[in-house]
């Protein structure tokens, strides 16, 4: 059960980022660290001039996982991603819709208080300049690419043979991984009369062992495919 202690963060005389003072003071004063396991950030505010059920509606925010009140002035939240003047802003915002609406040229919408803060933020940020990413020209040989970036890659005509490896079953030298299904259903019998192939066998339907003492994994995975193509 969470049980707050008391917090050993106060805010600071003059909290930022302040309001103008042309303007009316929020409900809420400032926004520190929670020092309370399970929360990021601590909001100081009048919980009483706050809109009813104001922590679901700073849990339905974007970024924001929970909300707790404890006492009159005390809102422990956690919102692991936003930086304090963020969180901030965005309880200003859900405690003064109306006022974020007029400040973004807005009309308020009944429920839709992210949107609401959102405008509040963009607003008190100002304007920017509109984000384009940098596209840099990729290497053309990157993997998946294809021959010299061409794309859709080019197919590489593997005879329904895909690799070669060395096989870890007794009496045998070689294993080549098969696609069942781009081979002749003959294949173990066309392997079994390459020079130097001195027994085949079946594991499985995709793997074909080969006794061929003396030949390099390239040359066996070669003269296999060039069978296969027959």
């Amino acid at each position: 059960m969470f049980h707050p202690q008391s917090p050993a963060w106060m805010p600071d005389a003059a909290p930022l980022p302040a309001e103008p003072e042309s303007e009316p003071r929020s409900a809420v004063a400032a926004c520190g660290p929670a020092n309370e396991p399970g929360f990021t950030h601590l909001l100081t505010a009048d919980l009483a001039g706050l809109p009813a059920g104001f922590p679901r509606l700073l849990e339905a925010a974007p970024g924001v996982e929970k909300a707790v009140a404890v006492g009159a002035d005390r809102l422990y939240v956690l919102a692991p991603f936003a930086t304090r003047d963020e969180l901030l802003l965005l309880a200003r915002a859900l405690a003064d819709p109306a006022k974020s609406a007029d400040s973004a040229h807005m009309a308020p919408s009944d429920g839709d208080a992210g949107l609401e803060a959102l405008a509040r933020l963009a607003n008190d940020l100002g304007e920017a300049e509109s984000f384009e990413p940098a596209v840099a020209d990729a290497p053309a040989n990157l993997p998946e690419r294809g021959v010299a970036g061409v794309w859709p890659p080019v197919p590489i005509d593997d005879a329904g043979l895909l690799d070669c490896g060395t096989s870890r079953r007794e009496g045998f030298t070689h294993v080549l991984w098969v696609d069942r299904g781009g081979v002749p259903g003959d294949l173990a019998e066309r392997v079994a009369t390459l020079p130097g192939v001195a027994s085949v066998a079946w594991e499985g339907t995709e793997l074909l062992h080969v006794e061929a003492h003396g030949a390099t994994h390239a040359d066996l995975l070669a003269e296999a495919r060039s069978v296969s193509r027959r």
